[in-house]
């Protein structure tokens, strides 16, 4: 949920309802636009990556359930050991680091048969805490390669690509969010 000015760092000093206010605090400042271009740039990543990514416009929740005719389900949550989440884990109260891999499945055509689409699978660590963590990247049955596509830690925008396959670990800097997407190598997915 953006509001014109949070792209280049406006903060209405906390005030979230500063319709009423005609002073600084719900003003643009076209400068800071100027002094914030990195901001601008982060922003205008994060908006392309929902545009080209209909599982963020979905429209419903997730359930961890299978996709049709697959052993593939549309989320799974996951500890920051890589351990898939248990009952116990949700009733956790101090947890501030943890990932989840959601993945939509493709109904373009309403006869055919649903199948889970690549383009559409995501990898999301949050590390709120404040130590750096090292996530490993789970076993998964989409992929075993996954390529970083955003850190929040770092400047993502000009990088040359990070992969990382199961077994490796991520390295995660305190408060902190990373996104990852299946990379196919060589046509080969565990999708066929």
């Amino acid at each position: 949920m953006l509001l014109a000015g949070d792209e280049s760092g406006r903060t209405q000093e906390g005030n979230n309802n500063a319709y009423c206010q005609d002073n600084n605090i719900s003003w643009l400042d076209w400068e800071r636009s100027k002094s914030n271009s990195e901001l601008i740039e982060f922003t205008k990543k994060l908006i392309k990556i929902r545009q080209n990514s209909p599982i963020l416009k979905k429209g419903h929740f997730f359930h961890g359930h299978k996709i049709a005719g697959t052993d593939i389900r549309d989320l799974i949550w996951y500890m920051s050991d890589g351990k898939e989440f248990s009952y116990d884990d949700w009733e956790n109260k101090e947890l501030r680091s943890f990932g989840l891999i959601m993945t939509l499945e493709d109904m373009i055509e309403k006869n055919e048969k649903p199948s889970p689409v690549l383009e559409n699978s995501f990898m999301l660590w949050l590390n709120a805490s404040f130590e750096t963590i090292e996530f490993p990247i789970p076993e998964s049955n989409i992929v075993n390669t996954w390529e970083v596509i955003l850190d929040t830690s770092c400047n993502t925008l000009n990088y040359k690509p990070l992969l990382f396959s199961v077994g490796d670990s991520y390295k995660m800097v305190d408060n902190s969010l990373v996104l990852f997407k299946p990379k196919i190598i060589n046509n080969k997915s565990k999708i066929e």
